[in-house]
């Protein structure tokens, strides 16, 4: 997964969010990779690994 898709990604899942959240997830940190895990039967469980150079990041 690419960061311009991670953050497509957190951007339509956070949007009934009353507080934004602020993309991208890693700022000023180096983009590693992403892993972006998807139920098949319904659309509404989500969950993204991030890795940049500094930190990991959980996103449900």
């Amino acid at each position: 997964m690419r960061e311009t898709d991670l953050n497509r990604v957190v951007a339509e899942r956070s949007a009934a969010l009353i507080a934004p959240i602020q993309l991208p997830l890693g700022p000023g940190g180096r983009f590693v990779g992403g892993l972006l895990m998807q139920s098949l039967e319904t659309d509404l469980l989500v969950r993204v690994f991030v890795e940049y150079h500094d930190e990991l990041i959980y996103f449900m």
